[in-house]
């Protein structure tokens, strides 16, 4: 199914049962994050964001969709998963429902960079100019 093509299972050249094992752990690991992530949403749509995302994920998710500042407080977790959600192709129309475990999957992939660009970012702006340093 989707998950084993996102996972791209089929490209793998696994040489050994040991091999096998290890890769199959960790995609158990994120089968479960996204199975998780998407059974929460629908049953607790109003707790905070950070039950499942980092703060660094959340802020840097809040701030590429919204292109404001995020707020103080975590933002419900709905919220969170279908700005996550958009990033892996989730349109969010009336007629859509709920986000699935593949646009979740997908935004997931593509949070962790938003994130490590968003410490980038707010380290950088927290140390000041770096001198020498030009762009362009």
């Amino acid at each position: 199914g989707k998950l084993k093509s996102g996972c791209r299972i089929q490209d793998r050249q696994l040489e050994t049962a040991e091999a096998l094992r290890r890769a199959m752990g960790i995609d158990l690991v994120v089968a479960w994050r996204i199975y998780y992530l998407t059974k929460l949403g629908r049953e607790t749509p109003n707790a905070p964001c950070t039950m499942v995302l980092k703060d660094d994920e959340w802020r840097a998710l809040w701030w590429y969709k919204t292109q404001q500042p995020p707020p103080t407080e975590p933002i419900p977790l709905m919220d969170a998963i279908r700005m996550l959600a958009s990033l892996g192709g989730f349109l969010g129309r009336k007629s859509d429902g709920h986000p699935g475990p593949t646009t979740i999957w997908r935004g997931l992939r593509r949070v962790r960079d938003l994130a490590r660009m968003y410490r980038i970012m707010i380290n950088s702006a927290r140390d000041g100019p770096q001198s020498g340093v030009t762009y362009g």
